[in-house]
């Protein structure tokens, strides 16, 4: 993945999981397979995770 996870966030389906130096990794298929989403991310450390609405294009 890139790094130690430091933040995970459930939301329905969903899964975040935020690492420290690889950003923040999105799963929609129980943890199988991981897609980074760190577009428009300029500090790839996470500590956190809030997930307020979700879309996807």
């Amino acid at each position: 993945m890139g790094g130690d996870i430091s933040a995970i966030e459930f939301s329905g389906n969903f899964i975040f999981a935020g690492s420290s130096g690889g950003g923040i990794f999105f799963s929609s298929d129980d943890a199988n397979t991981w897609t980074p989403v760190n577009n428009g991310l300029t500090n790839l450390n996470i500590s956190c995770i809030e997930i307020n609405g979700l879309q996807f294009s």
